[in-house]
C-alpha cells in the first residue's frame, strides 16, 4: 500500500563537489594575489635601487666624498647598521622603510658604489638583496621565498676631485 520515499544522496554530492570546487578557486585568487604582491615589492625595491644609484652619481661616490660632506650626508645609525656599510645605503634603507610600501619582504643587504667615481659618465650601482616570503596560502610561496636581487645603475655626474 504505501510505497516508502527514499531520500537521494545527491545533493550531498554536489555540495561536497562544490566545496572541492570553492577550495580550488581560493587558492588560485590567493596565488594571484600572492603574483601580485610579488611584483608590487619588486617595482618599489627597483625604484629604491635605482634612487640609490642617481645619489651616487650625484655625489660623486658612496663613501664621504666633498658634496656629501657638504651635504651632510655622511653620517649613518640606527637599523640600517645591519643591512648598509655607509650613508647612501643607509638613506635608501631609511626610504623603504619609511614608505611602508614593501609587505612580507626581509632586506638581507644593500650594496652601492662605487666609493669615488673618477670619471664623469662612470657607472654608479645600488643593489639591493631580499627575500619575499609570500601570503600564506598561496601555492608559489615555496618558488618566490628565495634570495632575490635588485641592482640598477646610473651615469656618475661628479668627477673624484682630491
Amino acid at each position: 500500500m504505501f510505497k516508502k520515499r527514499y531520500k537521494s544522496d545527491k545533493g550531498d554530492a554536489h555540495v561536497v563537489s562544490f566545496l572541492f570546487i570553492i577550495i580550488i578557486i581560493m587558492a588560485l585568487l590567493i596565488t594571484i594575489i600572492d603574483i601580485g604582491v610579488f611584483y608590487m615589492n619588486r617595482n618599489v625595491l627597483t625604484n629604491s635601487a635605482q634612487n640609490g644609484a642617481r645619489i651616487v652619481s650625484v655625489l660623486g661616490g658612496s663613501g664621504n666624498t666633498h658634496i656629501a660632506e657638504q651635504y651632510g650626508v655622511t653620517s649613518f645609525g640606527g637599523a640600517c647598521v645591519a643591512v648598509a656599510s655607509n650613508a647612501v645605503e643607509c638613506s635608501v634603507f631609511d626610504g623603504l622603510q619609511e614608505s611602508n610600501s614593501i609587505i612580507a619582504v626581509t632586506i638581507t643587504n644593500i650594496t652601492c658604489g662605487p666609493g669615488q667615481t673618477m670619471n664623469i659618465g662612470e657607472r654608479t650601482f645600488c643593489q639591493i638583496d631580499w627575500i619575499y616570503h609570500g601570503v600564506p596560502g598561496s601555492m608559489l610561496t615555496h618558488f618566490l621565498n628565495s634570495e632575490q636581487t635588485t641592482r640598477m645603475t646610473a651615469e656618475s655626474e661628479v668627477v673624484w676631485r682630491d
